[in-house]
């Protein structure tokens, strides 16, 4: 990440905790593509869009794919540490932080049903580097889809459930579910709908199917997160083709210009670049992406113990030996079911 957004970032940081202490009651939409909360009172909400009504002026349409998210008046004060927590990739303190507030007596209902969906949340990201809970995770994200169908978090937990099929193999329900994200009001998002289908292309292994469905998106010049989706999957592919330094351009232009609360893309953009770097060869490069996972983007529990893998065995050529260690060490704690803890150095 660089600077500019590194400072987006804690600039949201230090917005958050100071709305903590507004003496003016509202709620507060995050956006993803400027940083900057919208104050006032929101008057609807559907799984594509949400309406809020400012102290001043006339009301506005976000969409819900620009939502990094909502501050409803009133919610416990604790959700501001728990979401710290999560964002740091410390995902247990964060579970137990969630499911503490989420039996409240005093937390509103629409608090409460973003308090389950951030605890569901939680336990798909452990689930993408643990394949023994993918069952259970898959079961809680499901059944949050079905109970809270207008939530504005529908279509990114549809990504994850997604994402969880795929990680299980299980090519026709992930087909299923990304069905939903091309019904999907936006045409961002139904962009997204249609990456996550090329990205069954890819484990398929039909890599010019997938180069092409991937091509025939970008061709349509997409919004937001739809269009660096779409880009790092066709990096990914010619990564596989072995066209490492192609990739590697591309994959630079979307960690330049994806919005900081892309974590996901941002992480596998990282690794990836890794793993082209490693192609050909040049080995502190590589060590570098890695690190930015491990550093920044932890809360990736997937990739990060990609990340870690792949540390635990450069750490040395740089002389490294003890930071080697401490990366197996933790890949063996933070990941002990995932392959990646297996192929450990």
């Amino acid at each position: 990440m660089d600077s500019t957004n590194q400072l987006r970032v804690m600039a949201a940081l230090v917005t958050s905790i100071a709305l903590a202490g507004s003496a003016w009651g509202a709620d507060y939409v995050h956006r993803k593509s400027d940083g900057k909360p919208l104050a006032g009172e929101i008057e609807s909400v559907t799984r594509d869009q949400v309406v809020i009504k400012p102290k001043i002026g006339e009301a506005i349409t976000v969409p819900t794919s620009d939502i990094a998210y909502i501050r409803w008046d009133g919610e416990p004060r604790e959700l501001i540490t728990a979401r710290a927590s999560e964002q740091q990739g410390r995902l247990d303190r964060a579970l137990e932080s969630y499911k503490d507030i989420a039996t409240s007596t005093s937390i509103s209902a629409k608090s409460k049903s973003d308090v389950l969906y951030f605890i569901s949340r939680v336990n798909a990201r452990q689930a993408l580097a643990d394949p023994a809970k993918l069952g259970d995770a898959i079961s809680t994200m499901e059944n949050y889809r079905k109970n809270n169908p207008t939530s504005y978090h529908f279509y990114e937990a549809t990504s994850l459930l997604g994402q969880m099929y795929m990680a299980k193999k299980d090519w026709d329900n992930a087909a299923r579910v990304f069905q939903d994200l091309q019904a999907a009001g936006s045409d961002e998002l139904k962009a997204l709908g249609r990456t996550a289908q090329a990205k069954l292309l890819v484990e398929k292994g039909d890599l010019p199917g997938a180069i092409k469905a991937y091509d025939a998106i970008l061709a349509t010049n997409p919004d937001g997160s739809a269009r660096y989706d779409a880009m790092l999957g066709k990096a990914n592919c010619l990564r596989l083709q072995k066209q490492y330094q192609p990739a590697i351009q591309i994959l630079n232009n979307v960690i330049d210009g994806v919005s900081p609360d892309d974590t996901s893309i941002q992480a596998e953009a990282y690794v990836r670049q890794g793993n082209c770097f490693q192609g050909l060869g040049k080995k502190k490069e590589a060590l570098l992406a890695y690190l930015h996972v491990d550093v920044l983007y932890s809360k990736e529990t997937a990739l990060h113990a990609e990340a870690l893998h792949h540390l635990a065995g450069l750490w040395p050529v740089i002389g490294k030996a003890d930071r080697a260690s401490d990366a197996r060490r933790r890949l063996k704690e933070l990941y002990p079911n995932s392959d990646w803890a297996s192929k450990a150095p």
